[in-house]
Order: C-alpha cells, then structure tokens, then sequence
C-alpha cells in the first residue's frame, strides 16, 4: 500500500529543512561564545564609617577575600551592606546568564532574594568593606530580582534588559531587611557573553541550497518567456483573397505565353519528323511542356527570379 503520510507536504518539508539548515549554517558562523570576569568588584558596609576611601573595615570571618556580602538593614532604604560589579562587553555582543555563587560555609541566610540595580557611573573605585559613603550610586527604576537555586548554592540573573553601553554595571542588593548573603569572588565565567564576529571577507558565506519551485511558482516564472514564443510562432494573419489574386495573377505566366512559346519547338519538330516522327515529335512536345510549366510556376513563387529562356530544339 502506498504510503501517504506527508506526501502533500514533501516539498514543502524539504524546502524548510534547507531552509533550516542554512539558518543553523550561518548562525553558528555568526558568533563565538564565551564567558567574562568583572573588571571590578567590592563590597561597602555602614559599619566602616569614616574610612579612607578604597580601604575598609575588618571582613566578617565568613566573607573570603575578593568575596562580596550583601545585608539588610532597618529598611529596604537602609541596607547594612551592598555590594557592585562590573563587567566590560564588547561592543558586538550580547549579554546571557550571570550566575554568582554562595560562599561555602557563610552565615547566608537561607531564602534571601537579591536584586540588581544599574550603576550611574561603572567606573568605581574597588573596596573591600569599604565605607557606605564611597559606594557607587544606583538607580533601581528598573532591577532584576532572583532567590537562590534550589539547593541555595548560587543565584542566576538575566542581564540583559541592564546593559549599558559596553558594560554591564550593576549594585547588589537584599531584596528585604532580613537577608544576609555571602557570595565567592565572581568566576571568570560567571557572565555569558556572545560575540557577534563578521563572516571573513576572504571565505564566502555558504548560500542555502535554492527551494525547489512549487508548481504555482513555474507557472509564474513561465508566463514571460512563452507569451514572446507564442507571439512569435503564431503565422501572420493572411491578406484578403481579393488582395492577394491581383499579385498572384500579375506573377503567373499567362497560358497564352506558354502556348505562344511552346508552339515553334512543337511546329519545327512536327515538320521535320513527318508522320512516322509526329509522334515522337508530340512527346518531346509534352515534356517540353511540362518543363516549362515547372520553370514559370516555380517563377511565380519566388518574387524577383527572372524567367528563363525556353529551349530551342536543334534538331538537324
């Protein structure tokens, strides 16, 4: 039994698959992915009033070094300790996933939910426990809020919607006063990063195989090239009869010519034959005639020939 499944479809499904196949071409050419590390980090406490700007007070025993901690306070307004990162992008990339995780061993409180704020300026000085008044500042008009994996060990952002410029730059915050969250010194792969690389002008793009045309489609791209064929092949429309007798009439040898001209060759050979030659002399007659004929009719149909002589016989 012949199997109907997709049948209708085949072409169709061969076309989108060339199609789609093109798409995974060029979209694999077209970028590198890759992961950053910040360009900056730090962390600021109220707890470190009045310290020189860059320096900071003792690190809680929890917080490893080059890591950040983020703490509520009083209020959302408030907060004990907020910290910022930085990332530099190139300029034809597009920015995934940043992913920090928790300290391992740190008094994080479970549940805390952190948000990310853009910084004005991503260009701050780098502290660790640094005083509150040295923290950059931030605009939470629009932030990011995310509570930490299921097994509380790390805490996913999607960045994209902060991007400014060529940097992402943003403060960490506690999302309420009672969270308090320790986090690692940010991998070197805690930011995915696309590159958008040009083709190399030197090595062609693959062009997608061309979809087959559907019959619709032949039927369209045929139209121009046969409505010339057929103009061309349709025989021009033919003159009138009445037209056309008076040239045909005006080429044709009258009957009386070809008598006219036939008529000494018959009388020459009837006289010097006598009876016993009569015969032969009619017959030579009659292909003569047809001869003749032939000539004038093959005259008549090729405009301008010139007519030829008819023969004389020579006969001794």
């Amino acid at each position: 039994m012949r199997n109907m499944t997709g049948s209708a479809n085949s072409p169709r499904r061969r076309r989108l698959a060339l199609a789609a196949a093109a798409a995974v071409v060029l979209l694999c050419g077209a970028g590198t992915a890759s992961a950053d590390a910040p360009s900056r980090t730090g962390w600021w406490t109220a707890t470190s009033v009045g310290a020189p700007a860059g320096a900071g007070a003792p690190a809680p025993p929890d917080v490893p070094a080059g890591g950040l901690l983020v703490q509520g306070g009083s209020d959302e307004s408030s907060p004990v300790a907020i910290a910022a990162i930085t990332y530099d992008l190139p300029t034809d990339s597009s920015v995934g996933k940043l992913v920090l995780h928790v300290a391992a061993g740190s008094g994080t409180t479970p549940n805390s939910s952190l948000a990310l704020c853009p910084l004005r300026d991503p260009d701050f000085t780098q502290a660790q426990g640094g005083a509150m008044s040295d923290a950059p500042k931030y605009d939470c008009a629009h932030q990011v809020v995310a509570g930490p994996s299921g097994d509380g060990s790390s805490y996913t952002f999607s960045v994209a919607g902060l991007r400014a410029g060529d940097a992402v730059a943003v403060a960490i915050l506690p999302a309420s006063p009672a969270a308090r969250v320790v986090l690692s010194p940010p991998a070197a792969n805690s930011l995915a990063v696309t590159e958008l690389t040009a083709p190399d002008a030197g090595v062609p793009a693959p062009a997608p195989p061309a979809a087959a045309p559907t019959t619709q489609e032949q039927a369209v791209l045929a139209a121009p090239e046969s409505a010339p064929l057929e103009a061309a092949a349709a025989p021009a429309a033919l003159p009138p009869a009445q037209a056309l007798a008076p040239s045909v009439a005006a080429e044709a040898p009258a009957a009386a010519d070809v008598a006219a001209v036939a008529a000494p060759a018959t009388v020459r050979v009837a006289e010097r034959t006598g009876t016993g030659g009569f015969r032969h002399g009619g017959a030579l007659a009659l292909l003569l005639c047809v001869v003749l004929a032939g000539t004038w009719a093959a005259a008549g149909s090729s405009a301008g020939r010139a007519v030829p002589e008819p023969p004389t016989s020579s006969l001794p």
